[in-house]
């Protein structure tokens, strides 16, 4: 065989023995071979070091003849056992990353002020606080001042429920991509001063605010994901984002500001005209009081290619919506302020469509339609009435679907009395059900399902074209079947692949999956808490 035909897994077991020199030259080979050594080279270019490097380890670290661009420090708290290893390090490596876990704000600070010559020149800085399980807290000053000024990263996380009560001031003004995931504690605060230059940010927040943190706006941001559980004041930190091209919002809004700040909301976004992606949900329980202009996000965001909406009320001004780039859209848990709006669409270029099954109706192409996959979320509605009077209907609609996901996305279904008649037909090449409860019947129906065509958008057809059938593939995802008292298993001669994961039986101690393909393996089980589950993947 072919060096070239290696699959990348046998050549990381491979790679994975020569020296570090070899390994780089072995990158330079071709595509294949860097993309194998790129995962070894990060690994063994990482040095761990922790309290328990004493003895001969510390004289192997003294014998280390290369660099290490990526230093790991655990277990700061035990300073006078790591201090040794520390002091080898210093002298021997100029790493470029340093990652601190495991620690509290003091020991942070007081590794900053013993080594500060040694990380002053570091490009990216990963910092974890964790009060879970360091028992050594020292009384030291309450703010702190740590500078790195050629740091480009920083990844900041905290899980503190106690042990904070200090603030962090961080002097990075070349900090380009920023990741900040903020605990439960609010006495801990973390600052990063005059930081014009972030183009990435991604800040989930449990009790802090944007303000809090940030003192300069955002003029060069590109790419921003945010995730606020604390209930939101302010939203001044999204004006002039006028670069933005990705934005990713989740929500959590203070009920006696949700009706305007929803509105500043949408209305900051509908200025971010050069976005392409943008995802925004409204965090728990959908309200009437935080709603979104559907229309306005079509006049003013002409370049979006992905748009995913969640828990929000949808309004609409305009009779056509025209989106000339949108390929995914998502409107997940959303409601309408007009319950007899329709959304009419001039989307050429949409392949993707996520909707509740009950508002399928409302979406109409005043062109021809390219839609491939469809995700229809049940949410109240039994099998029966979500096929017969939403799921069928759409699909004459839009006849180029081929790929229909069927879910309950809020719940895992654990009644399996739910089906779908036998007078079903569906001329889709994929089919998944997902937290779903179904009877095994309905695969009977599934079964049936051979050279069957949808041959007019306004009434169904169905007529025998050849021997070949178009389903292809079935995915059953942490669904619950209902056996009853069938014994007979279905067999899916129609399929030509079938994924199972996380399924289980009406029947407790049936270890006999009852849906096969011809000619293929049985799906195997696991016993989990004295429950049987069902997977193939």
């Amino acid at each position: 065989m072919s060096y070239e035909l290696l699959p990348l897994e046998v050549l990381e077991q491979i790679l994975d023995n020569v020296k570090f020199s070899d390994l780089q030259n072995a990158a330079l080979v071709c595509r294949q071979w860097c993309l194998a050594a790129e995962v070894l080279i990060l690994r063994k270019s990482c040095l761990t070091v922790h309290d328990s490097l004493g003895g001969s380890q510390l004289e192997g670290l003294r014998q280390i003849g290369r660099n290490h661009v990526t230093i790991c420090l655990r277990e700061l708290n035990m300073w006078e056992e790591i201090r040794p290893a520390l002091d080898v390090c210093r002298q021997k490596f100029r790493p470029r990353s340093i990652r601190i876990s495991g620690i509290l704000a003091d020991h942070l600070n007081r590794f900053y002020r013993e080594y500060r010559d040694w990380v002053q020149d570091v490009e990216q800085v990963r910092v974890s606080l964790d009060d879970r399980f360091v028992y050594y807290f020292e009384e030291l000053p309450a703010k702190y001042v740590l500078n790195f000024p050629k740091a480009k990263y920083l990844n900041w996380y905290e899980c503190l429920y106690g042990a904070g009560e200090k603030t962090v001031t961080l002097n990075a003004p070349n900090l380009q991509e920023v990741v900040i995931d903020d605990s439960l504690d609010d006495t801990s605060v973390l600052k990063l001063p005059g930081c014009t230059k972030i183009d990435k940010l991604n800040c989930t927040f449990y009790t802090k605010k944007m303000e809090d943190i940030f003192d300069s706006p955002f003029s060069n941001l590109v790419q921003l994901w945010l995730c606020i559980y604390n209930e939101l004041e302010s939203v001044a930190f999204l004006d002039n984002l006028y670069n933005l091209v990705k934005l990713n919002l989740s929500i959590t809004y203070s009920k006696n500001h949700m009706r305007e700040l929803s509105w500043k909301v949408s209305e900051s976004i509908c200025k971010c005209h050069q976005l392409k992606h943008l995802q925004y949900i409204i965090i728990y329980d959908i309200s009437p009081n935080c709603t979104v202009n559907l229309s306005k996000i079509a006049q003013n965001l002409v370049n979006l290619q992905s748009l995913d909406l969640g828990n929000l009320f949808i309004e609409l001004t305009d009779q056509v919506l025209r989106f000339p780039s949108l390929k995914t859209m998502k409107l997940d848990g959303v409601d309408f302020a007009n319950q007899s709006a329709s959304i009419r669409l001039d989307a050429p270029a949409l392949r993707s469509l996520s909707i509740s099954a009950r508002h399928l109706r409302r979406i109409h192409c005043i062109n021809e339609s390219l839609l491939r996959q469809l995700d229809a979320d049940l949410e109240t509605l039994k099998l029966e009435e979500a096929f017969l009077a939403h799921v069928v209907p759409f699909l004459q609609r839009f006849s180029k679907v081929r790929e229909l996901t069927v879910a309950n996305h809020n719940h895992h279904e654990k009644n399996a009395d739910d089906s779908f008649p036998p007078t079903v037909h569906l001329t889709v090449d994929k089919l998944c059900f997902c937290n779903v409860g179904i009877r095994l019947e309905c695969f009977r129906t599934v079964a049936a399902w051979s050279g069957l065509k949808v041959e007019s958008q306004h009434f169904t057809i169905v007529q025998k074209v050849s021997n070949h059938s178009h389903f292809q593939e079935l995915h059953l995802d942490n669904c619950f079947i209902g056996t009853g008292e069938e014994e007979e298993s279905v067999v899916l001669t129609n399929v030509r692949q079938m994924r199972v994961s996380r399924v289980q039986l009406s029947d407790p101690v049936s270890k006999e999956f009852p849906i096969v393909l011809r000619g293929s393996e049985p799906v195997p089980f696991d016993d989990y808490d004295s429950e049987i589950y069902f997977s193939n993947c």
